[in-house]
């Protein structure tokens, strides 16, 4: 066995993948109990903090638990034993146990329910129903000498990243001017002597959770002591990341026998559904969760299916009435399979450094 990872090591993958950013303002997501410097040997993933699943991460001898739903979501005022939460946080406090969540940003990830719904049901020309606007354009001046190490430089930290496309940029030449001050150390040209210098103009696009990882990159490689360069927001929207998914069937099925393949892919003992079921359809929407909300936009991309949890009665008729097929398997049944999803992404990602577990305790309320 190698050396423990810390904590903040074995959630770094996470947040790479789902960057806290993309969570909403109203959500709680991140480490919510223990130090980022903790040693992790041991770490469990599972959908939330039941009673059940804590009593498997206690016996496991876990040093970290990972979940999707906040086990601190409204405010606490106090922390007590004789409450759910509170008693929740002090058994693992007192165990050594530290809690991380990635609640709404996962789900916007490629490691998100929907995500995974979408490919376990084979839907092609996948792309999310509620595409998150996270796109930035940076525009930096090079000299022409060092145009080739700079692009790559920034590619490598990130930037330039369009669909399955890395270090994409675009660069124009021209002449840049500048007069370096009294005291200064200029790469090129003399203190208080104007300097031309064949330039290009290097343009890329990044997220904006990769702001400061490429910024801090720029001024370890650009030559100049001050590099000139532009950053302002796009309203382009990112085609990787959103709320919900949506894509074709490779042909049209009964809905039947969609509703078959939820089943089976998780595990839902009981679902509702609502509309023709022997229509055939090839246009499916899914949001993994609780994704009402997204009906209307799922309606208006075109879906004739739409595959959920949590549909109100109201919720259900609206969607009917923009003539969509509705299917509501459970929040908990429409998000517990990323439990293996996350782990094996984990392991895949840390090696054996660290044991990742799969806890086994289901989450569903409902009998």
């Amino acid at each position: 066995m190698t050396d423990a990872l810390r904590v903040t090591d074995v959630i770094a993958p996470i947040e790479e993948a789902a960057p806290p950013e993309w969570a909403d303002d109203w959500d709680n997501v991140g480490l919510q109990l223990g130090h980022p410097d903790a040693r992790a040997h041991r770490a469990a993933v599972a959908l939330e903090v039941t009673p059940g699943v804590l009593q498997e991460t206690l016996d496991a001898g876990a040093d970290l638990l990972i979940t999707h739903h906040p086990l601190i979501f409204t405010p606490l005022r106090q922390l007590r034993g004789d409450c759910p939460a509170g008693d929740r946080l002090l058994q693992l406090a007192g165990a050594g146990v530290a809690v991380y969540c990635a609640h709404t940003n996962l789900d916007r990830s490629r490691l998100g329910p929907s995500a995974m719904l979408a490919e376990e049901l084979d839907l092609e020309d996948v792309v999310p129903l509620e595409p998150v606007r996270d796109l930035n354009k940076l525009v930096v001046y090079v000299p022409r000498s060092h145009l080739e190490e700079v692009r790559l430089a920034l590619g490598d930290a990130g930037a330039g990243s369009i669909g399955q496309y890395s270090h994409c940029t675009f660069n124009t030449g021209g002449t840049g001017t500048f007069k370096p001050g009294a005291g200064t150390d200029p790469f090129l040209g003399s203190p208080g002597e104007l300097t031309e210098v064949d330039e290009s103009r290097l343009e890329t696009v990044l997220p904006r959770h990769r702001i400061s990882r490429v910024l801090a990159t720029l001024y370890r490689v650009h030559p100049y002591e001050e590099p000139a360069f532009d950053l302002f927001p796009m309203d382009n929207r990112n085609p990787q990341a959103g709320m919900g998914r949506i894509g074709n069937l490779a042909e049209p099925v009964a809905a039947a026998q969609v509703i078959e393949s939820v089943v089976q892919l998780c595990g839902a003992g009981s679902l509702r559904a609502a509309g023709d079921l022997d229509r055939r359809v090839q246009r499916v929407a899914v949001c993994g969760g609780a994704g009402e909300k997204l009906g209307k936009r799922a309606a208006g991309a075109g879906a004739e299916m739409f595959i959920t949890g949590d549909v109100s009665h109201h919720g259900a008729w609206d969607m009917l009435d923009r003539g969509l097929i509705v299917l509501d398997a459970g929040h908990a049944a429409t998000e517990q399979p990323i439990v293996a999803r996350l782990a094996s992404y984990l392991t895949r990602s840390l090696g054996p450094a660290v044991e990742i577990l799969e806890m086994e305790a289901m989450v569903k309320p409902w009998k």
